[in-house]
Parts: C-alpha cells; structure tokens; sequence
C-alpha cells in the first residue's frame, strides 16, 4: 500500500540506460539524494525520487554526462497540475471543501409535517418570508420568533412549532379552519331567459310562472315572477327559483386554412448549466454564442438525493434553448375536414351542449379554406335569477 505522506508531496519515476546504474546510485549516495524502490530490468534502471531529489539528482546526470531516458511524475500535485484546465472539477473541488465547511453550520432541511390544504412549497414560501430558509446559518435561527411571526403574518396557520435536529428543520403546523362564504340569497327575484328558445318543461319552481310550454322566450323574457298580487291581500314577494327547459338553437362556425404557420426546430439546442448551492447559482457552462428570440426554452433542476434522504440543498439547473422558425405548410382536404370536425366536437364540450335533439351540418372549400358550419338544437337549462330591488 502506497504512504499517503509520499503521495501527497509527490515523487517521480527516473529511468536511465543500465550502464549508468552505478554511477546514478554513486551520486544518490555521496549527496544524500533518498531513494526508493530501485530496479533493474529490461537493460534499464529506474528509482523513484522526491520531487525536490529529483531536481537535484537531473543536475548532476546532466554535469556527469548521464543521459536520463524519462522522468514520471506521480502523486497529488502531479494530478492537481493535469486537470488544471478541468473547470468543473476544481469548481467540485471548491464545492466539497464548502460543504465539509458548512455541513454542521448552516441548516440543509425544512421538512413540513401537518399540511393539508396548503401545499408544501406554500408552507415553505411563508416560513422563508418569516426568517426560516435552507442555507441560513444555524446560529441565526430563532424557533421562537419565527413562530411568532408566522402565526401574526399567516391567515391559514392557527399554530406552528419548530424543532432543530442537527440540520434539519422539523416544523409541524395545523391550518386555520375557514367557513365556507354563505351566498346570499336575494330576498326577491325573478327568472328570465338567458337564451332564445322554445319552452319545453319546468322543474322545482317556486313563483308564479308566466310562460308555458310552447312558447317561444327571447333573452332577457320573464319565465318566472317573484312578485304575486293576490287581489285580496295585496302583493307577496319571493325569490323565484327553478329550472326552466327550453330547445336552443346552437351556431357555430369552424374555419381550417389549407395553408398554415408550423414551427419548425432548426436541430441546434444551446445549452446552459449552473450549480445551484443553497438558493446561489454558479453558470459552469455555456454553449451560446448568441440567443435568438425565437426559441423554446425548457429549464430544469435536478436536486442531489442521496440514499433517499430527500433533496439536498444543491444541484444542477440546466437551461436548454431550441431555436425555431415558421415555415408555411400545407395540409391535405382530408386533414382540414378531420381538423374542423375535431374543434367543432371540443367547441360542443365547452359550450355544454348535450341532450341534442337535432344537429345540422355542412361544409365547403371556400377562399383556401374548409368551412364547417353547425346548427344545433338541444335542450337546457336557460333560467337566469335577477333581484329585484323593492321600494317602500
């Protein structure tokens, strides 16, 4: 096993023509040059030296006229020296020095125990906001004033507490319990049609309806009064409600060009790498030599998770940017009717059209384009409640 010691000063392999050995072992000897695991074979000798030897020991081969055949270095500052252009790996090196440095100084962890309508970043976005953040020192950390202030600053913590362990922040919370809002109801209402339509049913009404099944109702018409005079005793008010069907004439149209702007991605993808340590960035690496507005771009972190101990405090970001252009394209006959039909069915879901009761449709090539035009009737809903304000 080789001497850490030897190592970590460093030594070189010399190696000369055998017929040098002696004088080469003459002059080690009479100038108390050390040396170490000397060897003889294949018509050469070789010996290992201290860097400072070796220097010592080439000055006076070159004074004895003694031919050297190779000089190979060995140890830490031979290897330090080879990756001396290896940015990245000194700026690890840099990283791993912090980290043995700030490992037992700064807090790594916050984990939250006891969410259920807040989300963990949001706990952790109130609790940075409140002095507690991974990377702060350990030192600075007041459980006591922190949770103070969150509780004074938060609406959806009724209680928190902090425990310390080592460096992890264990934070155990229960939310503040929130009524739901009661709607107010209006003390008197009517309902009036919200759309066109033919008056095909009621259900749960309450007030006196005024149309019947059969009628057709404009936007806007009264479906249902939320004021009654009963002769007798005079006006009643209520707030009428209900459900009020009637068939609905539906149009839409749909317009596909044959020709089109597609994206399309040049195939050269830039990049951009940072070392993200403690919430701090450090780029170490950058293919761009000039960005473009026209790009995608796609950033992501990937955290360092050791043996499942849950996501470190530092990791790598990458930012990837894709250029791209518009290039005009065409598409088949076939395409563009798929295509309209295809908007036509997403246009009906959002809408909440159902219950159809009949559906018309045609289409033609017009101006470059396919044009789909639909007519559907159907049956809904179409009461709307509007207050009514009384006087006196």
């Amino acid at each position: 096993m080789q001497n850490p010691i030897i190592f970590l000063f460093g030594y070189n392999t010399i190696t000369a023509d055998l017929s040098y050995a002696a004088k080469i072992l003459n002059l080690c000897g009479f100038y108390g040059i050390p040396y170490r695991n000397q060897s003889c074979n294949n018509d050469k000798i070789s010996l290992e030296c201290s860097l400072f030897g070796t220097a010592r020991l080439l000055r006076l081969c070159r004074k004895n006229g003694i031919d050297v055949i190779s000089v190979t270095p060995h140890g830490l500052p031979h290897l330090i020296f080879s990756y001396r252009r290896r940015y990245g790996l000194l700026i690890g090196l840099i990283l791993a020095t912090a980290l043995v440095f700030l490992s037992g100084r700064v807090l790594w962890d916050v984990r939250i125990d006891g969410e259920v309508r807040l989300s963990e970043k949001e706990v952790i976005d109130e609790l940075r906001a409140c002095g507690l953040y991974v990377g702060m020192p350990l030192d600075k950390i007041d459980a006591d004033v922190i949770q103070n202030r969150v509780m004074i600053y938060s609406d959806d913590v009724s209680w928190i507490s902090i425990n310390l362990s080592g460096t992890v922040a264990h934070v155990e919370i229960r939310e503040s319990t929130k009524l739901p809002e009661e709607e107010k109801s209006p003390s008197v209402a009517n309902l009036v049609a919200a759309k066109d339509g033919k008056i095909a049913g009621f259900e749960e009404v309450r007030g006196d309806i005024t149309v019947k099944i059969g009628d057709f109702v404009r936007e806007g018409d009264l479906l249902v009064s939320g004021i009654r005079d009963s002769k007798t005793l005079g006006f009643t008010y209520t707030a009428a409600e209900g459900k009020v069907f009637a068939e609905v004439v539906d149009e839409y149209e749909v317009d596909i060009p044959l020709e089109y702007e597609k994206k399309e991605y040049l195939g050269n993808a830039y990049c951009e790498k940072y070392i993200v340590f403690f919430g701090k960035e450090i780029k170490i690496y950058s293919n761009i030599k000039k960005k473009t507005e026209s790009c995608d771009i796609i950033d992501t972190v990937e955290y360092a998770n050791v043996l499942s101990l849950g996501e470190l405090p530092f990791g790598i970001r990458t930012v990837r940017y894709i250029p791209y252009e518009f290039k005009t394209a065409k598409r088949s006959e076939n395409e563009a009717i798929d295509l309209a039909f295809y908007k036509l069915r997403l246009i009906e879901e959002e809408k909440g059209i159902c219950d159809i009761l009949k559906k018309e449709l045609s289409g033609e090539f017009l101006g470059g384009a396919y044009k789909l035009r639909s007519k559907t009737t159907s049956q809904k809903n179409i009461a709307r409640q509007v207050e009514i304000e009384i006087n006196g």
